[in-house]
């Protein structure tokens, strides 16, 4: 009994693959093909905005995240982000959820 073609998606490409009849450079060069479509991992970057903002990119999109100095203190303190994390977590059914129904994916769990 011949087995199955594996389907793999690389980007929008679908492939039905038979691995058992291909030889060590066709398999060589697919996995050189799905090293290369692997996302690169964000850089997160900081910088100073024309106000005065602290300007973050990379965290999310396209779109920096800029607040203020005061603003970020706030926010990175061990308080504010244990509230943040816990939320999180609590509610981590629900926010992976309402992103799939939006279209989103995260990174994180791979959804």
């Amino acid at each position: 009994m011949r087995p199955r073609p594996t389907e793999l998606t690389i980007g929008v490409e679908k492939l039905a693959l038979d691995l058992s009849t291909m030889s060590k450079a066709d398999l060589q060069a697919l996995v050189a093909k799905l090293v290369a479509a692997q996302p690169k991992p964000r850089t997160v970057s900081v910088k100073m905005g024309e106000k005065g903002g602290v300007v973050v990119s990379g965290l999310a999109g396209r779109f920096p995240t800029t607040l203020y100095r005061t603003s970020w203190q706030r926010l990175l303190t061990k308080e504010v982000a244990s509230l943040i994390l816990t939320f999180i977590k609590d509610n981590e059914a629900e926010i992976t959820k309402v992103m799939l129904a939006n279209g989103k994916h995260d990174p994180i769990c791979n959804k």
